[in-house]
C-alpha cells in the first residue's frame, strides 16, 4: 500500500493558503510527518481521510485516484485518529469498541477477538467497564486508536497518538505501531521528534507554506 501526492493544494474560502503547492510519497511501513501547529498537517491529514477535498492537484491510493466516486471504496481502507476524539460519553469503552466494530460490519467474533487483542495491547484491559466520560485524556486516545485500528485498515493515518500519555505507554504504543506497520502503511504525525525517531525509516518535516521537505 502506498499513497502519492501530486502537486496538492488546499485553499479555504477566506482565501488562507494551508497546504501549498504539496508533492509526496508515503510508502509502505511507518512514514513520519512532522511540523509545528499550522503548518498545514491537520489540513493535508483531513485530504487523506477524504473529509475536505484538495483545491488542486490530486492524490492516489494503490493508484485509487481520490475523487467522489472513489471515497467509499478509500474509505474502506483507511484508519483515522484525530487529533481531537469524542467517543460516546455514555457508553463503557467495551460497549464503544462493540458499536464501532459493527458499523465497520466486523463479524461479532471476530470482533470480539480484536477488541481483546488491542485493549491487552494498549493496556486498557482492566478499564473496558469504565465509561468514556471517566476515563482521562490519555486513556481516550487509546480507545481512539483502538477503534482506528480495529477494522485492520490498510492505511492507518495517527495525528499525536502520543498524547497525554506516560513514557512507558508511549513506548507501549510506539511499539504497537511498528508491529502494525509490519503489513500496512502508516502515517504518524506529531511534533515530538523522538516518536518519530524512534518509529519511521522515513520522514517529512512540513513548515509554514512554501516548505516541504522530505527526508530519508
Amino acid at each position: 500500500m502506498s499513497i502519492r501526492i501530486d502537486d496538492l493544494t488546499v485553499t479555504f474560502k477566506n482565501g488562507v493558503t494551508a497546504v501549498d503547492h504539496v508533492d509526496l510519497e508515503i510508502p509502505h511501513g511507518i512514514f513520519g510527518l512532522l511540523g509545528e501547529n499550522g503548518a498545514g498537517k491537520t489540513t493535508l491529514m483531513r485530504v487523506l481521510t477524504t473529509v475536505l477535498a484538495p483545491t488542486s492537484g490530486k492524490v492516489l491510493l494503490d493508484g485509487t485516484l481520490y475523487c467522489e466516486a472513489n471515497y467509499e471504496k478509500i474509505q474502506k481502507k483507511i484508519g483515522y485518529l484525530p487529533q481531537e476524539i469524542d467517543l460516546y460519553p455514555s457508553l463503557t469503552v467495551r460497549e464503544c469498541l462493540e458499536y464501532m466494530g459493527d458499523l465497520a460490519g466486523i463479524e461479532k467474533r471476530e470482533s470480539k477477538k480484536r477488541i481483546d487483542y488491542y485493549l491487552e495491547k494498549t493496556s486498557l484491559a482492566d478499564h473496558q467497564k469504565k465509561k468514556m466520560r471517566q476515563l482521562s485524556g490519555g486513556m481516550k486516545r487509546r480507545v481512539g486508536l483502538v477503534q482506528a485500528l480495529l477494522h485492520e485498515p490498510d492505511f492507518l493515518i495517527v495525528d499525536e497518538p502520543t498524547t497525554g500519555l506516560d513514557p512507558e505507554e508511549r513506548i507501549r504504543i510506539r511499539n504497537l505501531l511498528v508491529d502494525f506497520a509490519e503489513e500496512r502503511t502508516v502515517l504518524f504525525s506529531t511534533h515530538v521528534v523522538e516518536d518519530l525517531m524512534a518509529t519511521c525509516n522515513q520522514l517529512a518535516v512540513m513548515k509554514k507554506v512554501d516548505s516541504f521537505i522530505q527526508e530519508q
